[in-house]
């Protein structure tokens, strides 16, 4: 945080022209929860849900999984799909869709990634892509999911300037106390696509599930 200049952000920011601005916004390296959990899966089918400039899907990609992005942005999906065709990638689909209309087929998915897609969304609707995504996910399929908590900074922001949604702490642990907590953390990380923006991690930031029954 040393020799930041603090600034008031607009969260609601248009992320085609910050992704236009930015060629890799989000760097190239895949979340760290991916990393922790795909050598725990034989090569299967992965969705991600606001894939951003694909650097899960694409990572994924080359691991040997058959991957549907999903992202509103039309610009993303432009560019993910241009190095579909650069590369020749036979095994991956970028759709541009809102992930609330994009339909999860039941018992196809190995893994469902929506990493930072949740607090862009109506609380009542997040909750309600958490439950579909619950039900939807193949038996034994791994969950990945992170947001923010009423601790970041940015809640006390006025309604119009702060993400659609938080969770509280500890509140994404109940929602998934039927699954097996994989990996968990709540922290203050540095979101490294806003120029000194930090954010704790709501009870997603970092929480990985398996559809296992806890008790396994």
């Amino acid at each position: 945080m040393n020799g930041c200049q603090w600034h008031l952000i607009n969260l609601n920011m248009s992320y085609n022209n910050l992704y236009q601005q930015d060629k890799n916004v989000w760097e190239q390296n895949p979340n760290k929860l991916l990393k922790l959990i795909w050598q725990k899966v034989k090569p299967g089918v992965f969705l991600d849900l606001g894939s951003g400039q694909g650097r899960d899907a694409l990572f994924m990609t080359r691991q040997g999984f058959k991957v549907i992005a999903v992202d509103s942005s039309e610009v993303v999906i432009k560019q993910i799909q241009k190095i579909i065709k650069q590369n020749n990638l036979k095994n991956i689909q970028a759709i541009r869709a809102d992930v609330l209309d994009f339909k999860i087929e039941e018992n196809k998915y190995d893994i469902i990634n929506g990493n930072n897609v949740l607090q862009f969304l109506p609380k009542d609707k997040a909750l309600a892509l958490i439950k579909d995504i619950q039900q939807k996910i193949k038996p034994d399929g791994f969950i990945i999911l992170s947001s923010f908590t009423t601790d970041d900074p940015s809640y006390q922001l006025s309604p119009e300037k702060r993400f659609a949604s938080y969770f509280k702490p500890q509140e994404m642990l109940k929602l998934f106390h039927d699954f097996k907590i994989i990996y968990y953390l709540e922290d203050i990380i540095l979101d490294k696509g806003h120029t000194c923006l930090l954010y704790t991690s709501p009870s997603p930031r970092d929480l990985s599930t398996s559809r296992m029954p806890s008790s396994a």
